[in-house]
């Protein structure tokens, strides 16, 4: 019986912490935010992380699930010939 290799470490993180990327970005774009936009910068910081933090979650989602990944060229070279 082969059973499918374990996942490494590193993508299992990346699946348990993908939830957590738009409120870490909230945070720090909470504690940036005045020192960029001036003293009442704190709501504008935290909406510009949200905003950073759901397309890193999307991006990281499209990467995890194989969207990113490149096929290869000798497929392509397959598909013309015929």
């Amino acid at each position: 019986m082969s059973e499918a290799p374990p996942e490494p470490c590193s993508r299992v993180f990346r699946y348990t912490t993908i939830g957590c990327e738009i409120l870490i970005f909230a945070l720090v774009g909470w504690f940036v935010g005045p020192y960029v936009f001036g003293p009442n910068g704190e709501i504008l910081g935290m909406l510009i992380g949200i905003l950073a933090g759901t397309i890193m979650m999307f991006l990281t989602l499209f990467y995890l699930a194989g969207l990113f990944e490149r096929k290869p060229q000798q497929e392509s070279k397959k598909r013309a010939e015929d």
